[in-house]
């Protein structure tokens, strides 16, 4: 009997031995042991340094086209202004129609009739026919706007026409036209400077000192028929032209009218025609 009760008791110590070592080890499955541990790295740390790092990035990206498109805009709306000052015409005054006028209303015989027209395109030709009061044609000559639009043009009254009344009509390009009327006394105005003696292109003015909105006159000699340009040149490089042809009596006129704001210095006025060219200057003062 003691000797069951002894087996029974380390029956019972072998179970609970057995239990507990059981036990144990399903302890030790559930938790890893150090050298595992040590194995598995938290990157928990560097997923949030680059989540950080790419907003900043989209920030900046946000930025930089927000920049980029208003740089843009700037640099279109510069281009348009450089091309609008490019591009832009000389500004020709429309606020009226096409017309001319006449430097005087009366004139002798063999004398220069000044002719000035506005409201022209810039380098354009236009026709100027001397009428008889008939409307018979007597002369007519071609003459080209400057560089600003105007048209100041001088031709001589020829010797055979006789007094009486006449109209000067000009016609442009675009067949714009315009009449003066005026009249022809029976005085006679007798050339100067005989032709006879005059040989190669010459030029000269009326003045040598001038004011803001003077008048110019430009006389001169050249070859009888042929075309002849002039430049006239402020102080500040600012450029006029004109454009004409040589009468056949080899002299020509020109008319240039300065700016009522002309600087004041001096200018310089070229002529040429075919290869050759002749310069002076002049003076103008204020006041």
């Amino acid at each position: 009997m003691a000797k069951e009760i002894a087996i029974l008791a380390v029956s019972v110590i072998t179970l609970f031995v057995a239990g507990f070592a059981a036990f144990g080890v399903y302890d030790l499955d559930k938790v890893p042991s150090q050298s595992a541990a040590a194995q598995i790295k938290d990157y928990t740390a560097e997923f949030e340094s680059i989540q950080s790092a790419l907003e900043s990035v989209n920030q900046k990206l946000e930025t930089l086209e927000t920049d980029t498109i208003a740089e843009l805009k700037i640099i279109k709306s510069e281009l348009a202004e450089v091309k609008l000052t490019v591009t832009k015409p000389p500004p020709i005054d429309t606020s009226s129609p096409f017309g001319i006028s006449l430097d005087k209303t009366v004139y002798s015989r063999g004398d220069s009739i000044v002719v000035f027209a506005h409201n022209i395109l810039p380098q354009k030709a236009m026709t100027i026919q001397l009428l008889s009061s008939f409307n018979e044609l007597i002369t007519t000559v071609t003459a080209r706007s400057d560089s600003t639009g105007k048209l100041n043009y001088v031709f001589q009254i020829p010797s055979f026409v006789p007094a009486g009344d006449y109209k000067i009509k000009a016609v442009t390009a675009d067949g714009s036209n315009d009449m003066m009327f005026f009249t022809i006394s029976d005085q006679t105005v007798t050339p100067t400077n005989p032709t006879s003696i005059i040989t190669g292109l010459t030029v000269k003015v009326d003045k040598s000192v001038y004011a803001p909105g003077d008048m110019i006159t430009v006389t001169g000699f050249g070859e009888a028929s042929s075309a002849i340009s002039a430049e006239l040149v402020s102080p500040t490089q600012k450029i006029a032209t004109a454009h004409s042809t040589i009468s056949s009596d080899s002299t020509y006129t020109l008319i240039f009218i300065l700016d009522n704001d002309a600087k004041p210095g001096n200018w310089k006025l070229k002529i040429v025609q075919d290869d050759e060219e002749e310069s002076l200057t002049f003076s103008v003062k204020t006041n």
